[in-house]
């Protein structure tokens, strides 16, 4: 069942927007309107949420399933039912989700392959896998914090290169899956990954983020196009109007 909510944003302290973001440390905070870049190119998340209810824990599961719905942080996600990260979002009882189901995206890269199936392959409703996989959770965007708190849910590891903090807008079940609306209330990246507008690398040597083709298999998710054709946005390269605008150009 779905339900209108008040639209609600994290408490993080006021940090001015730049051109398309902020510098802050050794982070990049995204402005509101490209927050939804970061998910262009549906990367492979880490997706961390708050356990609910006595004897329920945290827990970090592996999603690649979600798109963006507009510019300004509003996408879809699909969570498979029996995952026991759904729990954290569902109130089973209730027939509802919760009012404040907040999450964290985090983006790995290249070389993370062995810990998303790590991830993927242990169950939160068994294993506290923050503890058996030895992560460590921090504010988002703070990185290589001295800190760590339990309540935290964004992940400071050197292979995740980026944070959403985001909430559930309304959500429905269908086809043995919570088909969710979610919105991205904050967003952080690595200023490395972070190419004054886009959510790239901004050296070729930097590993990639991931896509997932099934079976096990990752792929790196790069930008280019075929060999030989011009880049949009390059040097002497227009960029077309309704990109420049914020929309994708049909």
């Amino acid at each position: 069942m779905g339900r209108d909510r008040k639209r609600r944003k994290v408490d993080v302290p006021p940090v001015p927007d730049g051109v398309g973001g902020k510098a802050f440390g050794d982070a990049v905070r995204v402005s509101e309107r490209l927050r939804s870049r970061v998910l262009y190119a549906n990367p492979v998340c880490l997706l961390c949420t708050r356990g609910r209810g006595e004897g329920a824990r945290a827990n970090v599961m592996t999603i690649s399933w979600l798109t963006c719905i507009n510019n300004n942080g509003v996408f879809f996600m699909s969570m498979n039912e029996h995952r026991a990260s759904a729990g954290n979002v569902y109130d089973a009882e209730g027939d509802a989700y919760f009012a404040d189901a907040e999450f964290v995206l985090n983006v790995p890269v290249q070389g993370a392959e062995a810990l998303l199936r790590r991830v993927g392959g242990e169950t939160g409703k068994e294993v506290d896998k923050f503890g058996t996989l030895g992560l460590k959770r921090t504010a988002p965007g703070a990185w290589e914090s001295p800190a760590t708190c339990d309540g935290d849910l964004a992940l400071d590891h050197p292979l995740v290169v980026a944070h959403l903090a985001c909430r559930v807008l309304e959500g429905r079940r269908g086809h043995g899956h919570h088909l969710l609306t979610c919105e991205v209330q904050d967003a952080y990246v690595r200023a490395r990954y972070w190419a004054g507008d886009t959510f790239r690398p901004t050296d070729p040597a930097l590993p990639p983020y991931l896509t997932f083709f099934g079976a096990g298999v990752f792929g790196g998710a790069a930008p280019g196009l075929l060999p030989g054709a011009p880049q949009p946005g390059a040097a002497g390269e227009p960029v077309p109007a309704a990109e420049a605008a914020g929309e994708p150009s049909s």
